[in-house]
């Protein structure tokens, strides 16, 4: 697929995570993204082409290692890409030897690694770290929840 954008499909348990890879994936590519499984298992079945499928592992849930079953039957040529915590590190191994994993990141992962897994060109190192420095600022703040304007959040300033 060169020269054409790659499709992304992303199963994140947290916000995070979704601002990670928009930041990473940039507009080199198409992403679609949920934080339920059926709708990323519905996107799998409806899209004839899928590149690359990132799913985030926590400890609390498995959708995301069912996910990438899935994924391996309905689209084998794609790419599968699990970002991992550390108390979650039981599952994902048993994932990684039984071929159902093709890249494993922990978090906190560097954005240039994630981009490297995704197959996308690298950005320079300034490029890198201004990135990184924004997730970092982005993890120091609590996530944002609902009941309060989304103009007031600094993210909706953009």
């Amino acid at each position: 697929m060169i020269g054409a954008k790659k499709r992304i499909l992303l199963y994140h348990e947290l916000v995070p995570t979704l601002t990670e890879v928009k930041l990473t994936t940039g507009r080199v590519a198409d992403l679609i993204s949920a934080s339920d499984g059926a709708t990323i298992e519905a996107a799998m079945r409806l899209y004839k082409q899928i590149d690359i499928v990132v799913v985030e592992k926590t400890a609390a849930t498995k959708t995301g290692i069912r996910l990438l079953h899935v994924a391996r039957t309905l689209h084998p040529r794609a790419k599968r890409v699990l970002l991992v915590e550390t108390d979650a590190l039981a599952d994902a191994y048993s994932a990684v030897h039984d071929g159902t994993v093709d890249v494993m990141l922990f978090k906190p992962f560097r954005l240039d690694q994630l981009r490297e897994a995704f197959g996308l060109p690298a950005l320079g190192d300034g490029v890198n770290s201004r990135i990184d420095a924004v997730v970092r600022r982005i993890h120091a703040h609590p996530p944002l929840t609902g009941g309060s304007s989304a103009s007031s959040s600094p993210l909706a300033r953009r």
